[in-house]
């Protein structure tokens, strides 16, 4: 994501790198040095919350896709795109992550991976069906996961992780891209990775902070504008600010290969950095085309993971099967969806009653 204030490692990351060489044969031998989290940034704003984020997979920067001019010179005044330290800018990272939420299950998104057919047990991630064994798509591919103190939890070969879907015809699944573009992955057997939290956010108050993760896994910050419910899926606008909380300049800006990128809310605040047993949540939208990023999320998201009880014209009908309940019928369940942590005031018996009339004075 190209941001409009200078970029600091030591504080918008969420890891700590080391320097690591893969490599590959096909279609030729060749290697890259890469960049692998070794552990959680202790001076990033999401240390408190680690243990509620081990879910999300440990993956490398590739520095695979540049974004070169118009664009980049856009915001070459806020970070210099000749600077290396700067390349986490101007350079994003395939391929993205995956998210744990279950001991058998995880989470991606579909048109990252190309993963929008249906389930087919005899397919591997590599393998069968996936990526070529010895591509440099086999040794990027991290299935690998941190703990809370920087331990390796788990780490995974591709050929034991089932290719993607997006439905499960028999069950009536459908999470295609004009749904929600989700892919379900399947571990062979299972893993003991702490799952990820999905949260409900629509209960968040306008200008309460939300975070993303993008390609590689910068930490911005943001602010609740609006959620609502359509056609039974969630969805949110949300600005991108200053990592102090001040507004931005101009507009931040996804790039090929933000997408995917995480939306994350506030469950319940740690009780120290230290401890980081804060708890942040998953919601159950990523990223879905490059945008202008202010006020944006609402039209470059793709939702509909979950069940989001509403009704009239906006919210339209639910989906027939979401992932929750699929999971839950496959024997190996999600975590109950949470609220979002309100730390605003509710509104007042007078102000719903006064937009309640003016909503009614609209539809008259």
């Amino acid at each position: 994501m190209l941001i409009p204030y200078p970029y600091n490692p030591a504080t918008q990351d969420l890891w700590i790198y080391e320097d690591h060489q893969i490599s590959w044969t096909l279609p030729e031998p060749s290697s890259s040095t890469v960049k692998r989290p070794i552990g959680w940034n202790p001076n990033s704003p999401l240390y408190g919350y680690r243990r509620s984020l081990r879910g999300i997979s440990a993956r490398f920067r590739t520095f695979s896709t540049v974004c070169s001019d118009p664009v980049a010179a856009i915001y070459a005044e806020y970070n210099n795109p000749a600077l290396e330290a700067n390349k986490p800018v101007y350079y994003n990272s395939y391929p993205m992550q995956f998210l744990v939420m279950s001991e058998k299950f995880m989470w991606a998104c579909g048109h990252c991976f190309n993963m929008l057919g249906a389930r087919n047990p005899n397919y591997r991630f590599v393998g069968t069906g996936g990526y070529t064994p010895g591509t440099f798509f086999e040794s990027s591919m991290q299935f690998r996961w941190l703990d809370h103190d920087n331990s390796v939890i788990a780490s995974v070969s591709p050929t034991n992780v089932m290719l993607g879907y997006s439905s499960d015809p028999p069950t009536n699944l459908d999470c295609n891209l004009s749904q929600c573009d989700l892919s379900i992955l399947e571990f062979i057997g299972t893993v003991s990775v702490p799952p990820m939290q999905a949260v409900d956010a629509r209960n968040m108050g306008v200008g309460q902070t939300l975070w993303i993760l993008d390609s590689n896994h910068k930490i911005g910050r943001l602010r609740m504008v609006s959620a609502a419910v359509k056609s039974g899926r969630d969805q949110y606008r949300s600005q991108l600010l200053k990592p102090d909380g001040t507004e931005v300049p101009k507009n931040g800006q996804l790039f090929l290969h933000d997408s995917g990128s995480l939306l994350l809310a506030e469950i319940s605040p740690p009780s120290s950095p230290e401890a980081g047993d804060g708890v942040l949540g998953v919601v159950p939208v990523h990223a879905y085309f490059a945008t202008n990023f202010v006020d944006s999320w609402y039209g470059s998201q793709r939702a509909g993971y979950g069940d989001f009880q509403a009704s009239g014209n906006i919210a339209g009908t639910l989906l027939p099967t979401n992932v929750f309940s699929y999971c839950a019928g496959r024997g190996s369940p999600l975590l109950p969806m949470r609220s979002a942590r309100r730390t605003t005031a509710l509104a007042l018996q007078s102000v719903d009653a006064q937009i309640l009339a003016t909503m009614e004075g609209l539809l008259a």
